[in-house]
């Protein structure tokens, strides 16, 4: 799986390690998505402190995400539309947060049953569809336009 494709379905950071040491391997690799690039023989000490930066990058991901009028703090699960707190159930802060980091991107069923639910195989159910809806009402019941945009046969995006 490309690393572009695995950073969708999971949100993990990505270090490439391997033997391959050519600059177009690593120019490459990088602009596949992977966060950093290892070649062997490399110094454990220097492995250790390129996965704590790329931890640091990624988990610097508590700073407050906004989209138009809503507002998404990683750090404390809190949820606002304009002023108005949201309450959202656990699952529906997941399903927000990779919408809202993943904005104006379409999201198929699929990428976000892996997500945020985990199932890596497709699964006969309507979970998508029945968090979205709830979600939906939940942020619309705040105020403002409808965010979460449906593209039939396809998925969903935050627009």
């Amino acid at each position: 799986m490309p690393a572009n494709r695995l950073r969708l379905a999971h949100d993990a950071p990505i270090i490439m390690l391997t033997a391959r040491d050519e600059t177009s391997d690593k120019v490459r690799a990088l602009d596949l998505g992977a966060d950093d690039y290892v070649a062997k023989p490399f110094a454990f000490d220097e492995l250790m402190a390129r996965i704590r930066a790329v931890l640091r990058r990624q988990h610097g991901g508590d700073e407050a995400i906004r989209y138009d009028d809503l507002l998404v703090e990683p750090g404390t699960r809190e949820v606002r539309r304009g002023e108005a707190p949201i309450e959202l159930t656990a699952r529906e802060y997941d399903l927000l947060l990779f919408f809202i980091r993943h904005a104006r991107q379409v999201l198929t069923r699929d990428q976000v049953l892996e997500h945020v639910w985990g199932f890596s195989t497709p699964v006969e159910t309507n979970v998508v569809e029945v968090h979205v809806g709830h979600l939906r009402q939940k942020l619309e019941a705040a105020g403002g336009r409808r965010l979460i945009q449906t593209y039939r046969g396809i998925g969903y995006a935050l627009r």
